[in-house]
């Protein structure tokens, strides 16, 4: 998966849609972790050094972090 051609697709659910809509457009193939209280579902492009994730409140997106420097 390229997070970088799909940017695009951020412009389809934002915050406080369901966690669900995220995971319907970029697939069930994502670590998930909680951190602050919060769980957070990644994916990883490890071709582009991209990450993004979706913290969620509840079933809630909450905030939506993309991130390149992580993998570098």
């Amino acid at each position: 998966m390229a997070l970088k051609r799909n940017k695009r697709l951020l412009a389809l659910f934002g915050i406080g849609d369901p966690a669900a809509k995220a995971v319907a457009v970029y697939g069930d193939r994502c670590y998930r972790r909680t951190e602050q209280g919060a769980l957070v579902i990644g994916y990883i492009d490890k071709q582009n050094h991209t990450t993004l994730e979706f913290w969620l409140d509840g079933a809630t997106v909450s905030r939506i972090r993309p991130d390149s420097d992580e993998l570098k």
